[in-house]
């Protein structure tokens, strides 16, 4: 086995040359390393806007709760305000996710 490789690492040698096939493969790790620290620092941050998100969601749902009882709007009239709001919500994140991906891809 070893004599198939020494054999194949030899013809390599020989098309490339020594250098560019030792600069290719510090290349392709440095390439590596980079695309592992993207992807740790983007798991990091998804995970710190999880925790972002959990504590917006309780304080936006007490303000919610305060504009309804400020507005005197019945618990059935409240729950369709709430709807109306998640929707919005909703529909303001499906745009800001758009618009990251479309960055992304750049």
């Amino acid at each position: 086995m070893e004599g198939i490789r020494g054999k194949n690492i030899e013809k390599a040698k020989q098309i490339l040359g020594e250098k560019s096939i030792t600069k290719k493969v510090i290349s392709l790790a440095k390439e590596l390393e980079r695309e592992y620290k993207k992807r740790l620092a983007l798991a990091f941050s998804t995970g710190l806007a999880f925790v972002i998100g959990l504590y917006i969601n309780n304080t936006l749902r007490h303000f919610v709760d305060y504009l309804l009882k400020q507005m005197g709007l019945s618990e059935a009239k409240g729950l369709l305000w709430e709807f109306i709001i998640a929707l919005i919500v909703i529909g303001i994140c499906v745009v800001g996710i758009v618009l990251i991906s479309k960055w992304g891809e750049t």
